[in-house]
Formats: C-alpha cells, sequence, structure tokens
C-alpha cells in the first residue's frame, strides 16, 4: 500500500507523512481518504488513485474514499472512471455535494450539456451560493434560445 512507500522528507507535505503515519500504524484505518486527496492536491495522481483504490478494497462502502478516488479520477482526466465513482456517492448520499459537483464538471469536460445543468442544479439546490454552478446556469440560460414572442393564433376545432 501506499504507506509502505519510503517517504522523501523533500518532496512530501507534512500532511501525506502525518496519514502515511497512521496508515502505516493501522493499515485497516479510514484515514486513507484524506491521504488519497493529500496526494490529489500534491499533484501525486497515482498516488492517490492507488490509495484510495486499496483502501476501497477494505471499506468498500466509505463514501469518502470514493469521493477521493472520484476526483483522483477526475484530474487525471479519466472520466468515466469519475463519473462511476461519482453516481455510487451520490446514490447513497444525494446531499454529497462534491460528486454533484464532480458529475457536473465530468458532463461540461464530455460536452453532455443536459447532464452537466441537472448536476449542477443539484448542486444549486444543496449550496445556491455555490458560485461554478451559477456560472454554468447563467451561461446555459444566456445560451438558451429564447422563448417565442407570440402564440399561434387561435385553433378551430370540429362541431
Amino acid at each position: 500500500m501506499a504507506a509502505e512507500k519510503e517517504r522523501d522528507p523533500g518532496s512530501s507535505s507534512a500532511e501525506i507523512g502525518k496519514y502515511l503515519d497512521i496508515l502505516a500504524k493501522d493499515p485497516n484505518s479510514r484515514v486513507f481518504a484524506p491521504l488519497a486527496e493529500a496526494y490529489r492536491k500534491g499533484g501525486y495522481l497515482d498516488d492517490a488513485v492507488e490509495t484510495a483504490l486499496e483502501g476501497l478494497r477494505l471499506h468498500p462502502n466509505y463514501l469518502g474514499g470514493r469521493v477521493a478516488l472520484g476526483r483522483a479520477y477526475f484530474e487525471k482526466k479519466q472520466y468515466a472512471e469519475a463519473a462511476a465513482e461519482m453516481q455510487k456517492v451520490a446514490k447513497s448520499a444525494p446531499d454529497n455535494i462534491i460528486a454533484h459537483r464532480v458529475l457536473g464538471q465530468v458532463a461540461g469536460r464530455l460536452n453532455d450539456l443536459p447532464a452537466a445543468e441537472k448536476a449542477f442544479k443539484m448542486v444549486l439546490l444543496l449550496d445556491p451560493r455555490d458560485q461554478e454552478a451559477q456560472q454554468f446556469i447563467a451561461a446555459q440560460t444566456a445560451s438558451a434560445p429564447p422563448p417565442p414572442t407570440s402564440l399561434p393564433g387561435p385553433v378551430s376545432l370540429p362541431p
């Protein structure tokens, strides 16, 4: 597991080191999720994916691990894998804003605008102040065709 890797103090952040120490003492710990997130934030995307996958083998229902894995997949541009993880999270925890945000981002990258709009509307339902979701919805609204200016004339019904 990633905890077994040698740490290079010059390249590892203190946060990664702290989580590696915890995981080394307790390999069954759920600290794999914040470790995977720390790897992702540090740009160690392969380590993030590996750590999350290994942790999920022990804790397959741990949503925090699935979120970490999905975010790492997203940053690696493995959009199908990212979406699959985030759909699992959203199904189990419909109020998980990160899952919906990443689903919107994935759909946006894949140019699936209806799916992106649906995901970002859910983000706004959960957090009306979310700026990314607001910007996406505003852009969609601005590019939508205008509604018809007049209605068709009356329709005659047979007697």
